[in-house]
């Protein structure tokens, strides 16, 4: 009977050892990337550090590299380029990576319609809208 009482020694993995990790431990500043491309996804971290990773990587801002020499893709017959002009115009939550990274059209895949400024207008949407809706939230986040 007491084989079936008998308590398990827990395995040690990579979760349990985030789990006891004290965040002194982490070193943000190589933890946290710059370009999204670089970036560990969120849902990689252990369940307790994900709102701490996500309030860092808003505290660290949008990837704008401004000086940044960018790829120029043949659209429409014409040469097209991304336009540093934008994050400007665009504000915090337009960032620019390379295509090589990891997520769909806008975030995963990229995007390269440098012709159709107005399909970043229409990716923001109006006030209420889902694209609103979770900038408010990032910025309750931070508050």
């Amino acid at each position: 009977m007491e084989r079936f009482f008998k308590r398990k020694v827990p395995e040690t993995d990579s979760a349990n050892i985030a789990s006891n990790l004290c965040l002194d431990d982490i070193n943000w500043e190589e933890e946290i990337k710059y370009d999204p491309g670089l970036r560990k996804q969120i849902d990689d971290y252990h369940p307790n550090l994900r709102e701490m990773v996500r309030r860092k990587y808003l505290e660290k801002g949008p990837c704008q590299p401004r000086t940044y020499s960018f790829p120029v893709t043949n659209i429409g017959g014409g040469p097209r380029k991304f336009i540093p002009d934008w994050f400007d115009e665009f504000g915090s939550w337009l960032e620019y990576r390379k295509k090589d990274g990891g997520y769909e059209a806008f975030v995963k895949n990229g995007w390269n319609g440098f012709h159709r400024k107005q399909r970043l207008r229409e990716h923001v949407g109006d006030v209420g809208g889902s694209h609103y809706l979770a900038m408010k939230k990032c910025d309750d986040l931070l508050q």
